[in-house]
């Protein structure tokens, strides 16, 4: 039976980023990643449309996402590993979070957080949506944020990225359930 500093539930994006980044930062620890689907077919990662965005109500939340949009920046650089440059195809189209009555409040109190962290984000109201996309029904729509730095990347090439090198940094990865 083998021992680990650290055993991970999960071999995902996040399973897989927290393996890597353990490696970097302290390479003498022995962690292990147990992951039941090891094809993925049926992880919520590559389920999932790779969305990006800036656009939480959260301080945690919009560093994170600061942090991994940058992080996109020089991805295929910095995650190279044995020959292999992995390409996150990001796409910035912008996010669009409509806003009805209900919500505005929180909308705006949100905008507020995330321009104060620097983040490109700005408030339409429902006469400028209709300018912008004339095509969205905007009825009951009071307003919206738009992040145009928000948008998609591939969630496969960033998770066999993320994998490949936590491996490379001496992470075990493991078939099971936990």
């Amino acid at each position: 039976m083998s021992t680990y500093d650290v055993i991970i539930v999960g071999g995902g994006a996040m399973g897989s980023a927290t393996a890597y980044y353990l490696g970097l930062i302290d390479p003498s620890l022995t962690v292990a990643v147990i992951e039941k689907d090891p094809t993925y077919e049926f992880s919520s990662t590559l389920r999932s449309e790779g969305n990006l965005r800036i656009q939480f109500n959260l301080e945690e939340n919009i560093r994170m996402s600061q942090f991994a949009m940058s992080l996109m920046e020089t991805f295929p650089d910095d995650f190279e590993v044995d020959g292999w440059r992995p390409d996150p195809a990001p796409r910035r189209q912008g996010n669009l979070f409509l806003v009805d009555e209900a919500t505005v409040d929180a909308a705006k109190t949100g905008l507020e957080l995330q321009l104060s962290l620097g983040c490109a984000v700005e408030w339409l109201d429902a006469r400028e949506i209709a300018r912008r996309w004339p095509d969205l029904v905007t009825t009951g729509v009071v307003g919206a944020t738009f992040g145009s730095a928000d948008g998609m990347i591939d969630p496969s090439a960033v998770l066999h990225a993320l994998r490949r090198n936590a491996v490379k940094l001496g992470a075990e990865y493991r078939t099971a359930e936990a």
